[in-house]
């Protein structure tokens, strides 16, 4: 009899923590993250792959949960996020979803200069946040949840924040043990304060780099050296490829508190979650 298992979707927000929370909950023995880390196996892309693919994206047979972590499938992509979950949902009816969240204006920055590190071509950030654009969808928090829980009941979906990762790990893996119903999952996380997937900027050296080595294979390295070599020589290693993103100015966070004002006071009125962290607020 074939085995059957439970699957945990980490649905997004990309640069909210989300890699993080994913590296955390893949130190548990019965959690299977899967490989890539990011299948994106339910969007339009790579759904025609097959579900013998995204089966092999799972190497770990004797876990009874299965931990797919696709920022994707919040991307907001012309309202694709809906089309996702009802796929999800046909996959899998009794997933639990987590769903992670930060500023939206510095969840906006972050993701456009990570879009840059990772080759995509990008005009100067006020050009590059028209309403249309997946930095700016993909912050649209409220939209976002609607679009899932259209699809799954509400007790399904777990809303976390990148503020309280940070500032107490262990209880915000407590609401996940509760969510998914696995008891034990902080007695056997050992490591929580590491930092996975910072936002940088790739200095001269970095792109030099880059034209030597390709850019996958970058990134596998990092990956490598951000979970398995002490912190201090993973940074040390990134400090020589990258310098930190530059700061955002007024004349930048301006249009963004306009794009995310009705968002806001709808996640505040129906989830009493409040994101307006940043100074760019005040």
């Amino acid at each position: 009899m074939k085995k059957e298992y439970d699957y945990l979707f980490i649905i997004g927000a990309a640069k909210c923590g989300t890699t993080a929370l994913a590296d955390l909950l893949d130190q548990h023995p019965n959690i299977c993250l899967s490989s890539p880390k990011e299948p994106d196996f339910f969007t339009n892309k790579i759904f025609p792959k097959g579900m013998d693919w995204y089966e092999s994206c799972f190497k770990d047979k004797e876990s009874q949960i299965r931990l797919d972590s696709s920022v994707s499938y919040t991307a907001g992509w012309g309202g694709s996020s809906q089309n996702i979950a009802e796929r999800i949902k046909a996959f899998a009816p009794n997933a639990k979803l987590i769903y992670m969240m930060r500023d939206p204006i510095e969840r906006t920055w972050s993701s456009y200069w990570h879009a840059l590190r990772n080759g995509r071509k990008e005009p100067e950030f006020i050009d590059a946040i028209s309403a249309e654009s997946d930095h700016v969808t993909a912050s649209q928090y409220c939209a976002r949840i609607e679009d899932y829980l259209a699809h799954f009941d509400r007790e399904h979906l777990l809303l976390l924040t990148q503020h309280e990762l940070k500032k107490s790990p262990v209880k915000v893996l407590e609401k996940v043990a509760k969510h998914i119903g696995q008891h034990d999952l902080c007695s056997a996380i050992s490591t929580t304060q590491r930092q996975v997937n910072s936002s940088y900027k790739l200095n001269g050296f970095g792109q030099v780099i880059l034209k030597i080595i390709p850019l996958d294979v970058v990134k596998k390295c990092a990956h490598f050296a951000n979970r398995h070599l002490p912190d201090v020589i993973s940074k040390a290693i990134k400090n020589v490829m990258s310098d930190p993103v530059p700061k955002m100015n007024e004349e930048q966070a301006s249009p963004l508190r306009e794009a995310y004002a009705e968002d806001l006071a709808k996640l505040e009125a129906r989830f009493d979650i409040r994101l307006k962290t940043s100074h760019w607020w005040k």
